[in-house]
């Protein structure tokens, strides 16, 4: 039996999940709960997610 894998790359900013599928196609998800259920909704067990966050980091 064959399994194949899917890939999510998600970037991550303040407001917004861009999600984009191995295909090529582009989601945009709220980022929080109720984005991260609609996100879920696109997966499966074999779904392989990677995420990418760009943003300054602040220390104090």
């Amino acid at each position: 039996m064959s399994k194949n894998k899917q890939f999510l790359g998600i970037d991550v900013s303040k407001d917004v999940l861009d999600v984009y599928d191995y295909q090529g196609n582009w989601y945009q998800f709220k980022n929080d709960a109720s984005g991260f259920k609609e996100l879920l909704l696109i997966t499966s067990d074999l779904t392989h997610c990677i995420m990418e966050a760009q943003g300054i980091i602040m220390y104090d």
